[in-house]
């Protein structure tokens, strides 16, 4: 008999393929050029975009690797990536949509919850799941399924129990009698009493209805006027910040310039040096420079962001049962710049004081120390969940 963590874990291989596959088709028959760049890199948060180009990064060796750029994708992005790209999913996004009446719910709630079963299945209890829990989150795979790959969802149903399954309910013709005849009138009347009266009980929800929509649109008015200001003030602060930097910088550069002009030619062909090491980022985003720690892998990255240029330095990974894995989940260091070379040389400056070697080791003690304690990956970025 099939244990229930091997039925979920079947359940959660068949969805993310098809999803993957969904994800992938609709993308490129929608939108022109890169799609991966434009409608993922582009729009998502920061950390998920720094985890899809790490991942990229570390498979982009592998001769096994077939398919596209999507690959990357995995459970908890997938209802991320829909939700920053309502334009080409609009079925899976909009609250009024025919899916909550036909499908029992929204399919974006339903992707969450699968998300969050994603990560019981990977750090499992030592007992067994429970079988309705995993029916529960079987179903939802079904019903998100049916909306893009009806053989998966077929698939995924052949996980769940005929005796969970609902049941079709055969209907036997009779001939009514006049008593029932009778009472099927007046259950008509009835009903078109009930309707009359509902149909009036609507009428004033709809005037209601109306009257709180003016009450919304002002307030979503009031709303963006004050954000335009908070923003024209951030503006103004960035303004002062980087006037403020960039006369700083160029008073540390006098002083450097009157204390010892070789030295600064020094430091400008060591950075050259430096900056010649790394090379181009395999998605074409950027840059990348990856150096040994022990069994370990440490990697700098230099590219852009929603536009703004970044660096950081990966945590420290290494292939276990070939899978990577990372010492922990957030990059060692970041930063973000208004051009390559101060991120080049910030970047620089961290590998000269050991600032990255120095955080690396201690990232992996740390992970070594926690690795029969593996904590349950939670999805920090469910911000906007809409429940």
């Amino acid at each position: 008999m099939t244990s229930n963590k091997n039925r979920l874990g079947n359940g959660m291989n068949i969805y993310d393929d098809a999803m993957r596959r969904h994800i992938a088709s609709v993308m490129t028959k929608k939108v022109d050029g890169n799609w991966f760049s434009e409608r993922v890199i582009n729009r998502l948060h920061v950390n998920q975009v720094y985890r899809i180009t790490e991942k990229l990064e570390q498979e982009q060796n592998d001769s096994s690797s077939t398919v596209g750029y999507e690959r990357a994708l995995e459970i908890s992005h997938y209802h991320h990536v829909i939700r920053v790209n309502p334009d080409i999913f609009p079925g899976y996004c909009s609250r009024n949509s025919s899916n909550v009446a036909k499908h029992g719910g929204l399919p974006l709630t339903w992707m969450h919850e699968i998300a969050d079963w994603r990560n019981v299945h990977a750090h499992p209890p030592p007992d067994d799941l429970k079988a309705e829990d995993v029916d529960r989150v079987l179903d939802s795979m079904i019903r998100v399924l049916s909306l893009c790959d009806q053989a998966a969802a077929k698939q995924v149903r052949k996980l769940v129990p005929a005796s969970v399954q609902p049941k079709k309910i055969q209907i036997r013709r009779a001939i009514p009698t006049d008593a029932q005849l009778t009472a099927a009138r007046q259950e008509h009347e009835k009903a078109q009493r009930e309707r009359a009266l509902a149909q009036s009980e609507h009428e004033e929800a709809r005037r209601k209805l109306a009257q709180a929509q003016e009450y919304k649109d002002s307030a979503k008015r009031m709303l963006t006027e004050a954000e335009q200001v908070r923003e024209a003030a951030q503006q103004s602060t960035q303004r002062a910040k980087q006037q403020l930097t960039r006369v700083r910088e160029e008073h540390s550069e006098l002083l450097r310039e009157r204390r010892s002009v070789p030295r600064r030619d020094q430091r400008t062909s060591e950075l050259t040096h430096y900056r010649n090491k790394f090379k181009k980022a395999s998605t074409g985003n950027g840059w990348k420079y990856t150096t040994p720690l022990g069994d370990w892998q440490v990697t700098r990255w230099l590219g852009q962001v929603r536009g703004v240029i970044r660096a950081c330095v990966f945590s420290p990974a290494k292939r276990i049962s070939d899978e990577w894995v990372n010492s922990q989940q957030h990059p060692l260091v970041q930063e973000q710049f208004d051009s390559e070379e101060k991120a080049f040389a910030w970047l620089y400056e961290q590998d000269e004081a050991n600032i990255v070697g120095v955080s690396a080791r201690k990232s992996i003690d740390d992970f070594e120390k926690n690795v029969k304690r593996p904590p349950v990956m939670e999805d920090e970025f469910y911000d906007d969940i809409p429940f």
